[in-house]
């Protein structure tokens, strides 16, 4: 739980500071989430994958 709480606080941090202080374009943050969440959903499944076939 407490790595999810970090990495939420991570995209929150790098989207704020973002569009605040380097002034970013939201189409430009908006991808960069993407690429996170599906980095985090290829990860989720390849654990799942892994935790399925040790038991």
């Amino acid at each position: 739980m407490f790595i999810a709480i970090g990495i939420q606080i991570l995209i929150t941090l790098v989207s704020s500071l973002g569009q605040n202080i380097f002034h970013w374009n939201i189409w430009i943050l908006l991808c960069i989430m993407v690429i996170f969440s599906l980095l985090a959903a290829m990860y989720i499944a390849q654990a799942y994958k892994n935790e399925k076939t040790t038991k």
